[in-house]
């Protein structure tokens, strides 16, 4: 999966951790615009995570948010987990050096929570 730049459409659920944990968590499905593949997507925050490759003076209002992303494709079973970056706001973008996506459809608490448990209940258990 590392072989090729991957672009497309997601479709995320996006909920807030625990107040102890305090960090966000991100689960879904990414179409895939070249390959037409419907690929899995589960991703946690990076709190401290800092970028050296973006200077601190070109980053606006809303700084990016750094996420631990793994894709699965459910065909090959292969898995490619990289630090991606979160821009844009709600309307966001995700993007690493293997992969660009933007949103489709956000859901987030509890519609988040309901679409999880509906279709990911794996998911819901281990949360």
């Amino acid at each position: 999966m590392a072989d090729q730049v991957r672009t497309g459409l997601a479709q995320i659920c996006s909920l807030s951790g625990s107040e102890k944990e305090g960090k966000r968590w991100l689960h879904g499905h990414i179409i895939d615009l070249f390959t037409k593949k419907c690929i899995g997507l589960m991703g946690t925050e990076l709190i401290d995570y800092i970028d050296t490759t973006i200077h601190q003076c070109c980053i606006g209002d809303e700084p990016p948010i750094y996420y631990n992303i793994t894709l699965i494709d459910y065909e090959s079973q292969e898995e490619l987990t990289e630090v991606a970056t979160r821009t844009n706001g709600d309307y966001f973008k995700l993007s690493s050096p293997h992969f660009r996506f933007v949103t489709e459809i956000l859901k987030a608490d509890h519609q988040a929570e309901s679409h999880i448990q509906k279709f990911f209940p794996l998911a819901s258990l281990s949360g």
